[in-house]
């Protein structure tokens, strides 16, 4: 797996779309696709998901960087959730989309950070992208957009997420009413400048950690 080969689409990869999902849930699912992927049961596979709300605590965590306390969280419904994982306290919830990749490194690149610096590249390289986003591939979005949002109204779970989100967000429990109608407006015009606006060089962020031992 390398830059090159996940931008230009050449590295087979499997996406899995799961909706949202329990952080707990997320991790037991992790678990058993890195065994299938080592045992070559399955090939690479990129999660895509959403948590409910949800503050992590990682293997280098300190407890008072939780801000919130126990009282906001539970009016809140916010999850605290010891992850074990490197890095600190990090926050999840509705509305964030998180990526988590499940692939095998060549065996030259058994290399930590060049595998998040090929990651990042793939990432920033998409991103410019949609700077020359066409009218069939926002066409097709919205129309998947369009099909997830459907069947997440399905789901009465589903529908308090989305709710909580747009009143947490935006303070506009109604906006969950009309959501479709604003992605079904967008534009190719309208990627395009928001592209250009917010996703250019000057509006990037990369945070990196090292594992906890």
């Amino acid at each position: 797996m390398n830059r090159a080969g996940i931008a230009a689409g050449q590295v087979p990869l499997a996406v899995r779309r799961l909706g949202t999902v329990a952080y707990r849930d997320a991790l037991a699912i992790q678990e058993k696709l890195v065994r299938d992927r080592r045992d070559e049961r399955i090939p690479d596979t990129l999660l895509l998901l959403q948590h409910p709300h949800v503050i992590t605590l990682g293997s280098s965590s300190d407890p008072s960087h939780v801000l919130a306390s126990p009282d906001q969280r539970a009016s809140l419904k916010i999850e605290l959730f010891e992850a074990g994982r490197g890095g600190d306290v990090t926050y999840h919830g509705p509305g964030q989309l998180i990526g988590y990749p499940i692939v095998a490194l060549e065996e030259q690149r058994h290399d930590l950070h060049r595998y998040l610096r090929d990651l990042e590249g793939a990432l920033i390289d998409q991103l410019e992208g949609l700077a020359s986003v066409s009218e069939e591939e926002v066409a097709r979005a919205v129309a998947l957009t369009d099909t997830r949002f459907v069947r997440m109204l399905e789901e009465v779970s589903e529908r308090a997420d989305l709710l909580s989100m747009f009143t947490l967000f935006f303070d506009d429990p109604d906006r969950l009413n009309h959501e479709m109608d604003r992605i079904r407006s967008v534009t190719p015009a309208d990627v395009r400048a928001v592209a250009e606006r917010w996703l250019g060089p000057d509006n990037r962020a990369v945070l990196a950690y090292e594992p906890g031992s």
